[in-house]
């Protein structure tokens, strides 16, 4: 079992979660691999990646992206969702980077660094991307359109395969259990697999 959804300090405003009692924690349950997922940004990779390699941790670049429907519309009716994205290989780490250097372009931010679908398709290779939390397109639309929700699932499906995912997390929150069901429904219906995650902060 690894843990990959999972912010740090660098989540700014979001989280707490400290290296030291990352690390800690990662070595009292016995966990040798971990994903960093903060919000928008990697500024945790090189310090953390140094810190677990010393500890014979595996370290697992990623991100939780800011995604739009067009990057190109500064207006608050054009919402943004989270999208979990890690690389499975080099070439994924550099193309990661590359959105989030995009993402950050002044034509692109607009209160959150963001990227659109076609952005992500065009550097897609050596990307795993996952649907998320309840701000993800796919939670989000569970609870008002269950028709778009597969339409949009559907796109990842087509331009990702197996390299797509649906998330549920592990929380104890009525939204999040609820939610839960749907997308495990909806993991059934299109067979694209789940991954459990905690979001952890």
């Amino acid at each position: 079992m690894i843990h990959l959804h999972v912010h740090t300090k660098y989540s700014l405003r979001d989280s707490i979660i400290d290296y030291d009692d990352l690390i800690k924690r990662l070595k009292d349950i016995g966990q040798n691999a971990i994903a960093a997922t903060d919000h928008g940004n990697i500024f945790a990779s090189i310090s953390l990646y140094k810190r677990l390699k010393k500890e014979n941790i595996k370290y697992i670049h990623g991100c939780e992206m800011y995604i739009c429907d067009d990057v190109a519309v500064k207006d608050q009716n054009n919402k943004y969702y989270h999208l979990l994205v890690l690389c499975k290989n080099e070439q994924g780490r550099i193309n990661l980077n590359k959105l989030i250097s995009i993402s950050n372009k002044e034509e692109n931010f607009y209160n959150k660094p963001r990227i659109d679908f076609e952005l992500l398709r065009q550097h897609k290779e050596g990307l795993i991307v996952a649907s998320a939390c309840l701000a993800g397109e796919i939670a989000k639309y569970l609870k008002t359109d269950e028709n778009e929700a597969i339409k949009r699932a559907l796109r990842y499906q087509q331009e990702f395969g197996e390299d797509y995912y649906l998330e549920i997390q592990a929380r104890n929150d009525n939204e999040q259990i609820e939610i839960n069901k749907k997308i495990i429904n909806l993991s059934k219906k299109l067979n694209i697999e789940l991954i459990v995650t905690t979001d952890a902060h």
